[in-house]
């Protein structure tokens, strides 16, 4: 973790000495880095060829 916020990798805020995670921009910053799994693809492939 300490490597991460060091590089700017993940959303943290910083006050004084203390740095804070607030949930909502983890999960923000998660969501946008997942990978689909192959059932997700599928799905999405589905959904688009019924258009």
């Amino acid at each position: 973790m300490y490597s991460k916020v060091c590089k700017r990798e993940i959303p943290v805020n910083k006050q004084g000495k203390r740095i804070y995670f607030y949930r909502h921009e983890l999960m923000k910053w998660i969501k946008s880095g997942r990978v689909k799994t192959y059932f997700e693809i599928q799905n999405d492939i589905e959904k688009r060829s019924q258009i």
